[in-house]
């Protein structure tokens, strides 16, 4: 897939492959999510669609409301935006489908009426193991499409992959993740593997993908179950665009190696097993031009911000660095 970025398209070996998952990593508000989704344009430009599951919740209000127009007159695209909904039910008998909704009033009815108390989350959670199915709702269009899936929950990141799982405590307090009946390990039959072949989606972009793992595993003795589910997900997801010939970027938030003190990827070793790409956007400086590391010196002028190899197949790790320039119609190199 081609990203219009010269420079970035060559140190990958003429655009971001398929087959592989592509990670980009930095510090907050560095333009992750800018760069992320100008590459999701791009794509519809050579005709198939694109994907991005917004986990921070934070698409609508920032690319949705000011990128989206500049990227269409961009790349002279004719484009919209689906938003795509999605619903969980448990089945009644073979075919009648009970949503979440009405199992919840089912819930709160029985609940009432046996005078106990009761909070939003613990309803949730009585819900959850009943609700084996989930399903998105969305039309396919004539035109290029940028579809938009809003998930901030672990749950159905991992249910979307055709994981079914329980999050449980334990007494101690560790968070651990469970699997469930249901669970099915062949992607092209989950419901996201279902969803790319129908709506022709040819890139996947996760916005991002540390975001569900922050927001369930707190404390250091929850690593090993933020371990089990970031395999989960990225074992998913590598079968996926290996199946069907799709591309997929990663956003991911930055922290320390408490050893050497250099900046890496949240998450632990297990994204660096499952990225074959890994890039570190971060805001430029005066010094660059004085970094023999970069590619593309004809920019350093005016450049504001470096995306750094941090891995790749063939070159070492920070040994070359691209140049970048973001401005009102995004980035340029």
């Amino acid at each position: 897939m081609k990203t219009g970025l010269e420079a970035f398209d060559e140190i990958l070996g003429g655009g971001i492959p398929q087959g592989v998952l592509l990670q980009v990593f930095g510090e907050k508000a560095v333009g992750k999510s800018i760069f992320s989704s100008q590459l999701a344009y791009k794509n519809l430009e050579q005709g198939a669609n694109s994907l991005i599951i917004d986990t921070e919740q934070g698409f609508k209000n920032t690319i949705g409301s000011y990128w989206h127009e500049r990227f269409k007159n961009r790349f002279k695209l004719d484009c919209g935006i689906q938003y795509v909904s999605f619903r969980r039910f448990a089945l009644r008998g073979r075919e009648r489908k009970v949503f979440d909704s009405e199992l919840k009033s089912l819930f709160e009815a029985a609940l009432s009426s046996m005078k106990i108390n009761y909070t939003r989350a613990q309803l949730e959670q009585a819900c959850w193991p009943f609700l084996e199915g989930i399903e998105l709702e969305y039309t396919v269009n004539d035109k290029p499409t940028l579809y938009v899936i809003e998930a901030p929950a672990l749950q159905d990141i991992l249910a979307f992959n055709g994981v079914r799982c329980d999050i449980l405590i334990s007494e101690s307090g560790r968070v651990e993740i469970r699997l469930l009946p249901g669970t099915t390990f062949k992607v092209s039959e989950s419901v996201l593997g279902k969803f790319v072949q129908e709506a022709n989606i040819s890139l996947l972009v996760y916005d991002s993908i540390s975001m569900p793992l922050k927001s369930t595993f707190i404390g250091t003795q929850d690593f090993p179950g933020r371990s089990s589910a970031t395999a989960l997900i990225l074992g998913q997801t590598q079968k996926l665009c290996s199946e069907l010939k799709i591309s997929v970027i990663a956003l991911n938030h930055v922290t320390v190696n408490p050893i050497t003190g250099q900046n890496k990827p949240y998450g632990g070793q297990i994204v660096g097993y499952d990225f074959k790409f890994s890039f570190m956007l971060e805001r430029a400086y005066s010094s660059i031009v004085n970094d023999k590391t970069i590619v593309n010196s004809g920019i350093l002028s005016s450049a504001n911000r470096v995306l750094r190899v941090h891995r790749h197949p063939s070159i070492p790790e920070y040994s070359l660095s691209i140049a970048l320039k973001l401005g009102d119609d995004g980035f340029f190199c």
